[in-house]
């Protein structure tokens, strides 16, 4: 077998939230062919400037983790860089982004020395922002062996429009800052976008709408269509009514609270429809589920009534079998949404905007309940809550459509490498 590099933000774990899902879904597929390394790159935003390296072990293997401290300040600086007239707003940087120089740099020559003689056939690269890292390791694979390594990016999705459908959330919002920084993001990965996607040998996303936009800017890009999906063996194999008819009226809603998308989305589904619910019928409650909630929200939801807060969401699992119906009422964000296809895997009955079933290719009617307002969430709830027979034939249709084209590691491939 040949080695391959893995470079990614985050920890791959097939029960984490969606970068690391994906990252798990990378890390399986690499494995099928090539010895795979992993490198961690992960920034700590509110922390001092330092960065180490160091070695982990997850469920008996072990990864490398480069962990990159920058002050928010400088971040900031970064980001309104953006804004310079040209060729000043070089200078830009996106809010993620990691810059690969000097102790950085450094870092990874160490790392690759202690890696071993073997030559890295092909590097992947998971998300925008690594692109310096991952094209640092090429250069420094190019010097110990003559031969470049085929190299790929996953963007995952389109960051840029991402950040300005976020700059625009925020400012619906009345939140001046944070519009003002997503705004300057959304205008540095533009930038980033035009100079560092033609570097690479492949790139890929994960739906024909990013593609198809991707092609509409760099039309001679080898750009791929790679689907999130989940773990199959998660996925459970048997699936039955949803809640107890007699008591449970329990709408859910799954994300990483963290993000701006998934909060403003749960604020406003517990704010403009739970009431709605609760006026048909007081056992209405709310459960939103997920990461990285942030206090702030944690103090605004556990105020509201009905609403039932759990972060982290250690078995979530558990909470698409207690509900009745899963809605996803996102305005914003790019790619593919896991949590949409979690709720079809598990033939939960969806309540969704186009924006959260956006790239699934899934029907209205047929595998999911299309909403948008306040008062079509309220009828689409009651509706499957007061025909059980109704909910699970769509939860059904929903599964069976997914079972196709969204589930990976059907098959044992052997154990994984991952030397430090």
């Amino acid at each position: 077998m040949s080695d391959a590099l893995l470079i990614t933000p985050v920890m791959p774990d097939p029960r984490g939230d969606g970068r690391a899902k994906r990252a798990h879904q990378w890390l399986t597929e690499l494995s099928a062919t090539a010895t795979v390394s992993v490198i961690v790159v992960r920034s700590l935003a509110a922390a001092p400037n330092f960065l180490f390296a160091a070695g982990g072990e997850v469920d008996g293997v072990v990864v490398r983790e480069i962990v990159v401290c920058s002050s928010l300040w400088m971040r900031t600086l970064r980001i309104l860089g953006a804004f310079l007239p040209t060729p000043a707003s070089r200078f830009g940087r996106p809010l993620e982004w990691v810059s690969c120089r000097g102790r950085l740099r450094r870092k990874l020559k160490a790392w690759r020395a202690e890696a071993g003689s073997g030559r890295f056939a092909r590097i992947l690269c998971f998300r925008l922002y690594l692109s310096e890292v991952a094209l640092a390791v090429a250069h420094i694979e190019k010097r110990r062996t003559g031969v470049s390594p085929l190299l790929e990016l996953d963007l995952d999705d389109i960051e840029s429009e991402t950040n300005r459908e976020l700059a625009a959330l925020a400012f619906s919002d009345g939140d001046l800052r944070r519009a003002a920084l997503f705004a300057g993001s959304g205008r540095a990965y533009r930038s980033a976008e035009r100079r560092w996607l033609p570097q690479f040998a492949h790139v890929t996303v994960c739906c024909s709408e990013d593609k198809a936009a991707i092609g509409r800017r760099f039309g001679a890009l080898r750009t791929r269509i790679v689907p999130n999906r989940l773990f199959a063996p998660l996925v459970p194999a048997e699936t039955g009514l949803r809640g107890n008819p007699q008591s449970d009226l329990r709408a859910l809603f799954v994300g990483t609270l963290g993000y701006l998308a998934n909060s403003q989305a749960a604020l406003w589904f517990a704010a403009e429809v739970l009431p709605l619910l609760r006026q048909f019928d007081s056992r209405w409650t709310f459960l939103v589920a997920g990461f990285s909630a942030p206090r702030a929200l944690r103090h605004r939801l556990e105020r509201m009534a009905g609403v039932e807060l759990l972060s982290p969401a250690s078995r979530i699992e558990d909470c698409y079998r207690r509900s009745r119906v899963v809605v996803a009422p996102l305005r914003a964000g790019g790619g593919t949404k896991i949590k949409a296809i979690e709720a079809l895997a598990h033939a939960c009955p969806l309540v969704a905007t186009d924006k959260a079933v956006r790239g699934l290719g899934v029907a209205d009617g047929i595998h999911y309940w299309r909403a948008h307002s306040s008062e079509e969430f309220a009828t689409a709830c009651m509706a499957l809550a007061d025909d059980p027979a109704r909910a699970a034939a769509l939860g059904e249709r929903g599964r069976s459509y997914l079972q196709a084209d969204f589930l990976y590691g059907r098959t044992t491939t052997g154990r994984l490498s991952l030397p430090a």
